[in-house]
């Protein structure tokens, strides 16, 4: 590329929105890395060049994709090809796997965003180790390694942890595993809030971003990890109340970030719509451990309220992405890497199993198609994609027909019986104009489920059936 786009690239009037970004707010770091690479005669490392060939990959998509007049003057496009290619084959390399620095560590978290948007969890996962095993190796889990920096490359790689930290802990979660940072050895401050206008309140929701990571760390340390398994009901119920008790006061904490200064303060409040979503979602994966009433039938309201909400939040997002003004700079494709992906599907189950329980209830029903009609706008994103949407349009039907039987004064209990057989013999699901079940619960069904989500469905579906009279009431004798 020659040097005058990139004069124009790290020029204060077109600063992109990408370099007010949780992993870097500082256009001087890109400075420096184009300055090294057109500038000097020193040669580069890998790292500085991979991480060079990343920034650039996503400043000049962001102008491309926004119709920028320097998108209008230079083909672009031919750059972003050739900075894709090169970034991804540095993430890639021996040398940044497994050697330790600054520029490695910022290369892998760029990594780790690019494998999020292809929807490549393996991939992501495969960068995060490296990248948290590399801070752990620099000392930036400590404070005291900051110090011995200058403030701004202290701030830079401040910002590359807390981006690795954020990732790693909602990884945790989705995945069911213990996180590779572990709050035990991290007592680094949190990054600096910019007074520039652009920025400030992005890194405000940065700041928010790392408490609810955190958060989310101890929703898997007392709910789901190995020790939280043989904790006592109290415990359980003690650590359930206080964990929402701090969700909901992080999401009022969020209902406060004022965007309204903002350049661009409708892309910041599209990001903050996909926050809600991770709200919910978690929020959820909390109350469903909350002790039951007897008649709550193994669901707490509270879980029911929160997952509904989730779905809700959904559709609202998704309606976001599709309704943004900027043209082109979000798409459903979008949504399904940075929403839909990184959020757990807890909600459509409990909404699921709340609405084949409760006698005549279609409005949860109507919620579950339209969470289907989503899922089906965007399923040709990913063979992922796909398979969650035949899944979770099986189980929307099946619910329908279920409570269809019910209202059917001329159904009998042994309808209701063939329906719910529909679980276990394919040959009964034709009846219902349902696809048959065989093959959505083998590795298909385990890739869209984390390891307590599959464990939870599991259990709390296995109950459901082994006493279906009690579940299905109200169907005429």
């Amino acid at each position: 590329m020659s040097q005058q786009p990139v004069l124009s690239l790290t020029s204060p009037v077109n600063r992109p929105i990408f370099l007010c970004s949780f992993l870097i707010n500082d256009p001087s770091l890109f400075e420096t890395l184009c300055q090294q690479a057109y500038y000097t005669a020193a040669p580069l490392s890998l790292g500085q060049a991979t991480s060079m060939y990343g920034v650039m990959y996503y400043v000049l998509k962001e102008y491309v994709l926004l119709q920028s007049p320097l998108a209008q003057e230079h083909d672009l496009k031919a750059h972003i090809s050739t900075c894709e290619r090169n970034f991804s084959r540095g993430i890639e390399t021996y040398q940044a796997l497994a050697m330790p620095c600054f520029e490695n560590v910022f290369s892998l978290a760029l990594g780790m965003t690019k494998a999020q948007e292809e929807g490549k969890p393996f991939l992501c996962c495969t960068l995060l180790a490296a990248a948290a095993s590399h801070c752990r190796m620099l000392g930036y889990c400590q404070e005291a390694t900051y110090g011995k920096h200058q403030a701004r490359r202290a701030d830079q790689m401040r910002r590359a942890f807390w981006s690795i930290y954020i990732t790693d802990k909602n990884m945790s979660l989705l995945q069911g595993r213990p996180s590779y940072l572990q709050d035990t050895e991290v007592d680094a401050w949190y990054p600096r809030v910019s007074p520039d206008a652009p920025c400030k309140a992005w890194d405000e929701l940065f700041i928010l971003g790392i408490k609810f990571a955190k958060i989310q760390g101890e929703v898997y340390g007392h709910l789901y990890s190995s020790t939280a398994r043989h904790s006592s009901p109290a415990q359980q119920e003690q650590a359930v109340n206080q964990l929402s008790d701090k969700m909901q006061s992080w999401y009022i904490d969020l209902g406060k970030l004022d965007s309204s200064q903002m350049k661009d303060h409708k892309v910041f409040e599209l990001s903050k719509k996909s926050w809600d979503v991770m709200y919910y979602s978690t929020l959820t994966l909390i109350l469903i451990k909350a002790t039951t009433t007897d008649e709550e039938s193994g669901i707490s309201l509270k879980c029911v309220e929160a997952a509904r909400a989730g779905l809700q939040s959904h559709l609202i997002c998704f309606s976001s992405y599709q309704t943004i003004d900027s043209p082109g700079l979000v798409s459903e494709s979008d949504y399904a890497s940075w929403v839909l992906h990184q959020s757990s599907l807890n909600p459509f189950i409990v909404i699921f199993l709340h609405a084949i329980d409760v006698d005549n209830d279609m409005e949860d029903v109507c919620l579950l198609d339209h969470m289907v009609a989503v899922l089906e706008r965007i399923s040709g994103v990913s063979h992922a994609c796909q398979t969650l949407f035949k899944v979770c349009s099986t189980f929307a039907r099946l619910a329908r027909a279920l409570i269809e039987a019910r209202m059917n004064s001329a159904a009998s209990h042994s309808q209701a019986r063939d329906a719910l057989q529909a679980f276990t013999e394919t040959h009964s699901v034709s009846q219902f104009g349902l696809e048959p079940f065989e093959g959505f619960f083998g590795a298909n069904m385990i890739e869209q489920l984390t390891n307590h989500e599959s464990y939870s469905f599991a259990s709390m579906l296995g109950s459901w059936t082994t006493d279906e009279t009690e579940t299905i009431r109200g169907v005429p004798e």
